[in-house]
C-alpha cells in the first residue's frame, strides 16, 4: 500500500469492537428471514444457500461461515436445480460504504480446502466492474504441483471488466510463508480513473491500468460511479469445481477490521498508520 496513503486519516475503520451483533448501517446481509425463498437466497456461480445466520460478530470479530446441511436444497427458480448441501454468508455495504476512488484493506484469515471460495471484492454500482482483492482458488489449479499450488498458501486476485467471469484480468497471489487460515494477513486495493493496485501484506502483487485499455475500463469503471464492498463465502464455483470429500463440514471467513480511504473526501490531518502489515485483532 501507498504510503502517501498510509500517512492519512482513514475515513472509516471497522474494527468489530464491543459489538455483538453484524452492524446493519454498515452492512447488509442477504438470506434475511424475510427475504427471498423464506430467508433463504442464492445465486447461479456457486452450490450454496444464502442465509443471513452464517454471518456473525464473535470474540470482536466479523465471522462469515459455509456449513453442511443436513439435507439439500433445491431452488425451484434454479435453472440448473442443483442439490445445495452448504448454507454460506453474503455481506455488501452497498449505498452505506462506497467509494470512487480510494483504497480498502481487510485484515483478514481464510482456509482454502477444495470447494470453499470465499474472499473480499469491490463491485460497481452499475456496471459491471469488479475488483476481487482476495479470494479462495478452493481447487489446485493448472499446475499440479503441490509445493506451486498448495491451498493453504495461495490465493488469487482479479480485475473483472465484467461480472459473469468472461473479461478479467488475474493473477496468484505469491506463495505466503504461511497458513492463510490460520493466521491474519493484510489485503487491500487502491482504485483511481488511472489504475487499479491490489495488494498482499502491503506489497503490490497485480496492477491493471487503463491506459491498457481505455475503452474496457471506463465501461466498467466509469467516471464518478462508486464501489461498494462484499465479503462472502460460497460452495465451490462453476469456475472452481464443487465441494466433495475434502471439504470441511464448517469452514470460516473471519475479518478483523476493515479500513477504508476515501480520496475524493481526505480527512485532513496526520494518518497513525505505518507502513508495516498490520496482523490481527492483537496488533491493530
Amino acid at each position: 500500500m501507498r504510503n502517501d496513503v498510509l500517512n492519512t486519516i482513514p475515513n472509516w475503520v471497522e474494527d468489530f469492537e464491543g459489538k455483538t451483533t453484524v452492524d446493519e448501517t454498515i452492512f447488509t446481509a442477504d438470506g434475511k428471514p424475510k427475504g427471498t425463498y423464506n430467508g433463504e437466497s442464492y445465486v447461479l456461480e456457486d452450490w450454496g444457500v444464502i442465509r443471513e445466520d452464517q454471518a456473525c460478530i464473535r470474540d470482536n470479530q466479523l465471522v462469515l461461515s459455509m456449513t453442511k446441511r443436513d439435507n439439500p436444497k433445491v431452488f425451484k427458480s434454479d435453472p440448473v436445480q442443483k442439490e445445495r448441501w452448504h448454507n454460506t454468508a453474503w455481506l455488501r455495504t452497498r449505498g452505506k460504504v462506497e467509494l470512487v476512488q480510494g483504497a480498502v484493506e481487510m485484515v483478514a484469515k481464510f482456509p482454502c480446502p477444495p470447494g470453499f471460495w470465499a474472499g473480499g471484492w469491490a463491485r460497481a454500482t452499475v456496471s459491471q466492474g469488479e475488483v476481487d482483492f482476495f479470494e479462495s482458488p478452493g481447487r489446485l489449479g493448472k499446475n499440479p504441483n503441490p509445493a506451486a499450488h498448495d491451498l493453504n498458501n495461495r490465493y488469487t486476485a482479479t480485475v473483472h471488466y465484467k461480472q459473469d467471469g468472461t473479461d478479467k484480468v488475474g493473477v496468484e497471489s505469491p506463495i505466503t510463508p504461511a497458513n492463510l487460515g490460520g493466521d491474519f494477513h493484510t489485503y487491500g486495493f487502491i482504485k483511481t480513473a488511472e489504475e487499479i493496485i491490489i495488494y498482499f501484506e502491503r506489497e503490490e502483487i497485480h496492477r491493471v491500468k487503463r491506459s491498457d485499455n481505455p475503452t474496457k475500463f471506463d465501461a466498467a469503471f466509469p467516471p464518478g460511479e462508486p464501489l461498494y464492498l462484499l465479503a462472502t463465502t460460497q460452495a465451490g464455483s462453476r469456475w472452481f469445481g464443487l465441494p466433495n470429500d475434502g471439504t470441511p463440514d464448517h469452514c470460516e471467513l473471519v475479518i478483523d477490521r476493515v479500513t477504508v480511504w476515501d480520496f475524493d473526501n481526505p480527512v485532513s490531518g496526520q494518518g497513525e498508520y505505518s507502513s508495516t502489515p498490520v496482523y490481527g485483532s492483537s496488533s491493530s
